[in-house]
């Protein structure tokens, strides 16, 4: 009964269907007007000459307001106020009738338009060799809208998706069918802007260009054949295209020999209007340069005329079945469709776009090397960063391109409010308040004008910012999916790429990186405007581990003193498996037991005397604060409190580390003299000397009052 209501045309006052009045007897009309009476809440009177009024009987307020006009052959039913219930005597019989008067009207339609085509093609598997996907320049010629447009079409049976561009002097559009989540994204490039984006769920907007079929059910894919019209649902009900094949000796079309299929098919567009077409296809078997298959398409002919719907009446409303045709011819038709091809547009939003998946949760640490590129100058910089919320700090190491010149590392540490500057060029240090820092994108203020670390939801552009699926795709080698969002406050817009299938690690799966849940970031697009200029960010060496919290900010501090801890049960087969982790925990388990920052734990390193596991790090003095610092930890014990209370708990063995998994420790002793500090070691090596070392065994000397080598294991 859906069916029959929609054909009264539920969102119009007026609808005018063709029906023969002269065939239509009195009791077959009473129960035709009488339909949406009973299923719409809002009821329906009818033109008539005489207004009935609601306590009248069913059948009496029939025949009062029902009319017939024999002279105009339709039916005119108009919106009113009456109760729906008061047809439900009749409603048993009304879907047979309204069926009859409808397909009579279609049928007449269809062969006038079409004529009596019967099939003539036995098997359509054999009767075409298309290949699985293709690319091709259509022209697609419009008269009723003045218009010949240019259209690349492109369709892959594995991508599940289908690309239809369209191009004129006014338009400039991109139709994406997303068969897989069953979509349609419309993108208008002359909207303003970079352009903007609409999702329809229907898949019905064609923007004129019928030649896009209409989509298959939910979740499935269309053939080749169906793409191109030839086969799938003809659009008369469950009815599929019936093609009649034509074979006339010598027939060519742009030089080409040609074989012409005729089909009858009603097509609808987004505006629900219906029209009944002729489409005649031209086929070509010869084989052209840069495919792979011997049937081509030349040429595609709709003509017809709209039957129903806004596009079949005049100005005044009245059904005038306004004509179509159409006709879209072929050029430069391959069968090779790359990766790329059906890559959404960037820096546009889509919103309300269907994904797999939302937009990934962003990790409380990370490690990442980046390459920034800023579109509207040109230029490319290198630097690495170390985020961690756990421990509150944030580090920046940037590469100076000049030939012979080292990084220069900015250290953000949020438990004091200081940004330390350590040139390694020449070993200056450099410390101010965060808040004084400039083009730093780690912090953020509060209302009273106090600094806080950003939360990861901030550092990774989320908070604010409503994210929407946009795509997958491919570059660097990998296929990456993408989410894309606009900051309501500030109207920045940002695009993430996020690794698709290698989620969790980019450096050998390691198994540390294999059951972190995050996904890699890939890629970052930021626009500060609605115009094309943007940066971007490409992340490499993406590290999820635990950072090693490795920070020397020695050079800032000259009250310093140099710690050495024997750790029993610290193996050299322990430390090869993971220096990171061993040293993460002991800086962790140091600064909860002597009650200080990670940052006076400086310069943290493993080393072995014969089978004696030591760590040696250097303990700095209190550091100083900012004031503007939101949280304030200003009561800090002296470096001489520190190291008293550090050789009582080693005294008492209360200092305990991890030097396995969490149920395998060791108790440490403090032996002052048993290393001599790095830097004061004669013929040794210093701890500058060892930084471009990368997790290496290095001897470096003899200690005072032993024999043999220690093995440094040092980690940059």
């Amino acid at each position: 009964m859906h069916k029959q209501q929609a054909l009264l045309g539920s969102q119009e006052k007026k609808v005018a269907l063709g029906l023969d009045a002269a065939s239509i007897s009195r009791d077959m009309a009473l129960e035709f007007l009488c339909i949406d009476l009973t299923h719409r809440p809002t009821a329906l009177s009818f033109e008539a000459r005489e207004n009935a009024s609601r306590n009248q009987p069913c059948t009496e307020i029939l025949a009062k307001s029902y009319y017939i006009a024999h002279t105009h052959r339709t039916v005119a039913v108009v919106r009113s106020g009456f109760d729906h219930q008061m047809c439900e005597c009749l409603e048993t019989r009304n879907t047979a009738v309204l069926s009859l008067l409808v397909s009579a009207d279609e049928t007449a339609d269809r062969n006038e338009i079409c004529g009596d085509i019967k099939s003539n093609v036995k098997d359509i598997a054999s009767e075409f060799s298309f290949q699985p996907q293709f690319k091709v320049h259509v022209e697609a010629v419009m008269p009723e809208m003045g218009r010949i447009a240019n259209s690349w079409m492109e369709f892959s049976t594995s991508k599940k998706m289908l690309k239809a561009t369209l191009k004129s002097n006014k338009w400039d559009y991109a139709i994406y069918e997303d068969y897989e989540h069953h979509q349609t994204l419309i993108y208008d490039f002359l909207s303003g802007g970079r352009g903007s984006c609409k999702v329809d769920p229907a898949m019905g907007e064609r923007l004129g260009f019928y030649l896009v079929p209409d989509p298959p059910e939910a979740g499935k894919s269309p053939a080749v054949t169906d793409v191109l019209r030839l086969t799938g649902k003809s659009g008369f009900g469950s009815e599929n295209i019936i093609l009649r094949k034509t074979v006339t000796k010598n027939q060519k079309f742009r030089s080409l020999k040609v074989i012409q299929y005729d089909s009858c098919q009603k097509i609808k567009t987004s505006d629900n209007s219906e029209a009944i077409v002729k489409v005649t296809h031209l086929v070509s078997n010869t084989k052209l340069a840069r495919t792979e298959s011997g049937t081509v398409p030349v040429q595609i002919v709709f003509k017809g005329k709209f039957v129903s719907g806004p596009k079949a009446k005049d100005k005044d409303g009245n059904l005038k079945k306004t004509p179509i045709e159409h006709t879209y011819n072929f050029f430069h038709y391959t069968t090779s469709v790359g990766d790329d091809d059906f890559q959404t547009p960037v820096g546009i939003v889509c919103e309300n776009r269907k994904g797999p998946s939302s937009f990934p949760k962003p990790p409380l640490y990370i490690q990442f090397g980046q390459e920034v590129h800023d579109s509207s100058t040109s230029l490319l910089f290198t630097l690495r960063t170390i985020y961690d919320k756990e421990f509150n700090f944030v580090t920046e190491e940037f590469f100076d391109p000049k030939p012979g010149r080292q990084a220069v590392n900015r250290f953000d540490d949020f438990y004091a409010g200081i940004s330390y500057n350590i040139d390694h060029n020449t070993g200056a240090c450099f410390a101010t308040n965060i808040s004084q820092m400039t083009m730093v994108n780690d912090f953020v203020k509060t209302k009273d004008g106090k600094i806080q670390m950003m939360t990861p939801e901030q550092f990774w552009n989320i908070e604010g910012v409503e994210y929407h699926y946009n795509g997958k795709k491919h570059f660097r080698g990998l296929e990456t999916e993408a989410w894309i969002g606009q900051d309501a406050n500030t109207g920045f817009t940002y695009e993430w790429y996020f690794t698709f299938g290698i989620q969790h690690s980019m450096n050998d799966d390691a198994k540390s990186e294999k059951s972190d849940p995050h996904r890699i970031p890939y890629k970052r697009m930021f626009w500060p405007d609605n115009t094309d200029k943007h940066f971007s960010n490409y992340y490499f060496q993406v590290d999820l581990t635990e950072p090693p919290l490795l920070i020397d900010l020695s050079p800032c501090y000259i009250n310093k003193k140099f710690i050495s801890l024997f750790v029993a049960g610290l193996t050299l087969e322990r430390v090869e498996k993971d220096e990171t982790l061993v040293l993460r925990r002991a800086v962790t388990t140091l600064t909860k037991q002597l009650s200080v920052p990670f940052t006076r734990i400086s310069q943290p390193q493993i080393a072995f005397k014969g089978d004696k596991g030591y760590i040696l790090f250097d303990l700095l003095g209190p550091p100083k604060y900012s004031s503007d610092l939101i949280t304030q930890h200003t009561n800090q014990p002296s470096l001489d409190e520190v190291v008293s209370t550090l050789k009582k708990l080693t005294d008492d063995r209360s200092l305990v580390f991890e030097v396995g998994n969490k149920e395998i420790k060791g108790e440490a002793t403090y032996e002052e003299f048993a290393f001599s500090s790095p830097e004061g070691a004669g013929g040794g090596y210093s701890a500058g000397a060892l930084a471009g070392l990368s997790l290496a065994m290095v001897v470096v000397g003899l200690a005072a009052g032993g024999g043999g080598g220690y093995w440094f294991f040092i980690r940059h």
